[in-house]
């Protein structure tokens, strides 16, 4: 196993001085870090650096934004000039872990380690590859004894969140599932949120036994039946809908398209089918 200096120098990082452990003391109270160990490791080689051949910066650790939600903590460590830095989480859940956070779209939990994310830049740097082709961790199919236990901690931690760490707390954990967990991956497809029942199926098709693929298979099934359902609803109700592949509804005079994976989140909670009926009319007098 290759030392973080070694990888930097075969990166050809341009660094600075490292800190010394009072420095990151310091630094880590002011900011409110709980800093991994192999993040003070890093940050004692060199206090920030960049790696050009992937056009990546990690910043200068007194620089490192802390990004902070009611169950994270998030040490943003890299800069690419797009908002959309990779953090290790640095708070009492998945400490240690990277995840990539973006400006405009849901995070992604990628490493188990600070460590484990400079082993894959190494990777990307000598073998000349696309940076949008970084291999997570969670690429590869095996789950340790450690993701399925904080998998399970975040499952009990999203039931008192509000609707953005809910979702990515339900999210991560699906990821850390393993294949042997397939109770309860089908549980996470039921909370109602969208963003996770996507990652749920996403991973699920990574997963691929004949076991997983029949829950993909369940959702879908159950999915197309719900939107046939909706549409007797409405047909009944007097409006004209379209079912269209059977996964979408098409709603005249218009045409208006309806949300129908966002109904069927809601699916168990009282009435749906009479708030669908009753969005498509509104949709339908709305001026256009």
């Amino acid at each position: 196993m290759k030392t973080i200096t070694e990888m930097l120098r075969e990166m050809n990082a341009t660094l600075r001085p490292g800190l010394t452990t009072r420095e990151l003391t310091v630094v880590a109270l002011k900011n409110g870090f709980e800093l991994p160990s192999d993040v003070k490791e890093l940050y004692q080689v060199s206090n920030g650096f960049v790696i050009e051949s992937v056009a990546m910066e990690f910043v200068p650790l007194e620089d490192a934004l802390a990004l902070r939600t009611d169950c994270f903590t998030y040490a943003a460590l890299t800069e690419e000039n797009d908002s959309n830095p990779y953090c290790v989480s640095c708070g009492e859940y998945l400490n240690g872990y990277v995840v990539h956070v973006f400006h405009d779209d849901a995070a992604e939990l990628k490493f188990r380690s600070v460590r484990s994310f400079l082993e894959a830049l190494h990777h990307t740097a000598i073998t000349d590859e696309d940076l949008d082709d970084l291999r997570s961790d969670f690429d590869a199919a095996v789950r340790t004894k450690s993701d399925i236990r904080d998998a399970k901690q975040l499952m009990a931690l999203a039931k008192s969140q509000k609707e953005e760490e809910y979702s990515d707390a339900l999210r991560f954990a699906a990821t850390l599932l393993s294949s042997e967990n397939l109770d309860e991956l089908r549980e996470l497809i039921n909370t109602g949120d969208g963003y996770c029942r996507e990652a749920v199926l996403q991973r699920l098709k990574k997963i691929g036994t004949t076991e997983a693929a029949k829950i993909v298979d369940e959702v879908s099934g159950e999915y197309k039946r719900f939107v046939s359902q909706c549409a007797n609803r409405l047909y009944a109700a007097g409006v004209t809908a379209t079912v269209v592949s059977d996964t979408q509804i098409r709603l005249d005079p218009g045409p208006v398209w309806l949300n129908m994976e966002s109904f069927f989140d809601d699916r168990s909670k009282p009435n749906i089918y009479d708030r669908v009926v009753e969005r498509a009319k509104h949709f339908l007098n709305t001026p256009k």
